[in-house]
């Protein structure tokens, strides 16, 4: 899935690549780049969205 811009859909679909990775791998395992690499977004843009890996946890538990 190659996210060319930040949307909230962009967003939406890295958050369900960061929730599955953290399901098979567990948190601790789990490094960015990873889920940057699935995504297809490059480390800068890796950054904007998630400035630390608990800001991606915080944001898939507030998700509906």
């Amino acid at each position: 899935a190659s996210i060319a811009k930040i949307t909230e859909q962009g967003i939406l679909e890295i958050l369900e690549i960061a929730r599955k990775h953290i399901i098979n791998k567990g948190f601790a395992a789990v490094r960015m780049q990873e889920i940057a690499d699935d995504a297809g977004i490059n480390k800068a843009m890796r950054t904007i969205i998630f400035a630390k890996k608990r800001n991606s946890i915080m944001k898939l538990s507030n998700r509906p």
